[in-house]
């Protein structure tokens, strides 16, 4: 009489090694799965799609359209229009100043992911596209983020408190005294000349 071998089986009748290969298998199945199904829904963009942006520039800025050869126009800060996709990929590709000073903020998400600069520069920075936050913040905090904003954050930032002061919004005696030395200006002379104390 010939003797059975023994062998341990799972619930489903697979041998333990059977089982685990055919889960790993059935994991990368899954994970290509799921690539597949994000590279399906990245939206596609046509070349005359509007894309929205944002100015983070106190006062009229203009942005050439280089592809259609229009200008937008953003009549102050905070103001949104679309630029067309080839525009703005053609100022992402050869004027990046626009996105990194920056002048503009796009808002669009399925750009900004398709587009590795502007994902990365945008990952790295405060958020961007509100400014006028930075200056709600406690003093410290305030001055230590825009110690670490971009060039064209903290010169927007300075109109901004310009502003602000000489309109009374920025009255606070410790915030002007912090302003005032970040920039090396007197904005309290603003404040006295513009503003209502």
């Amino acid at each position: 009489m010939a003797e059975k071998a023994n062998t341990k089986t799972n619930v489903k009748g697979r041998k333990p090694a059977a089982t685990k290969a055919v889960a790993e298998k059935e994991v990368v199945e899954e994970v290509k799965e799921v690539e597949k199904e994000a590279k399906k829904s990245a939206k596609e963009f046509g070349q005359e799609d509007g894309i929205l942006c944002r100015s983070v520039t106190e006062g009229l800025l203009k942005v050439p359209g280089d592809k259609s050869a229009m200008t937008y126009r953003f009549s102050d800060y905070g103001t949104e229009q679309e630029i067309e996709y080839r525009d703005l990929m053609a100022i992402v590709r050869s004027k990046p100043d626009y996105i990194t000073y920056p002048y503009i903020v796009i808002l669009d998400e399925d750009f900004i992911e398709q587009n590795k600069m502007v994902k990365d520069f945008y990952d790295n920075n405060y958020p961007l596209d509100d400014l006028r936050r930075v200056l709600d913040e406690p003093v410290d905090k305030m001055i230590e983020i825009m110690g670490k904003l971009p060039k064209g954050a903290i010169n927007s930032l300075k109109n901004m408190v310009a502003t602000d002061v000489s309109l009374g919004r920025i009255n606070e005696i410790d915030r002007l005294d912090r302003l005032n030395d970040f920039y090396g200006i007197n904005f309290k002379m603003i404040n006295e000349v513009f503003g209502e104390g």
